[in-house]
């Protein structure tokens, strides 16, 4: 390969850490809006709503979760990422508290989509110019 683009491949490899350590940081900052915007979007979600639990139940392992979606972010990519401890006893207590798989799903994919929303409305605040949906490899939000 040569230098050239061996050097173009670690421009780019630099940027996608710096883009993914930017989300990182905009997601920290936002955490207590991502579990608002998560809370209100399993609020009108009937088959959730159907187990009632308060809000500590519903939002305590948010904070947890999500700072280890934070720190996976900031992982170099040939770091070995860890298993999220918080996911699995999340897993475990939603179980306790009567959910299905499907409904675990559903709760984790309206995380997802707080989260990117999160990220689609802060793009602005990334520190890679260009299109940051295209180089971060994340789904953009339509």
């Amino acid at each position: 390969m040569s230098d050239s683009k061996t050097g173009v491949k670690m421009v780019r490899a630099a940027q996608t850490a710096d883009l993914f350590d930017s989300v990182a940081n905009i997601l920290e900052t936002q955490l207590p809006h991502v579990i608002e915007d998560w809370l209100g979007r399993v609020q009108q979600c009937s088959e959730l709503t159907c187990i009632p639990l308060n809000f500590e139940e519903r939002t305590g392992h948010l904070p947890q979760l999500l700072h280890d979606v934070i720190a996976r972010l900031r992982q170099g990519a040939d770091s070995k990422i860890p298993i999220s401890i918080a996911a699995g006893e999340h897993g475990d207590l939603r179980y306790k508290q009567g959910y299905s798989v499907a409904m675990a799903v559903d709760e984790s994919r309206l995380l997802q989509v707080s989260i990117f929303t999160m990220r689609h409305k802060n793009v602005k605040h990334l520190s890679i110019p260009g299109d940051a949906d295209q180089r971060s490899g994340l789904m953009p939000i339509t």
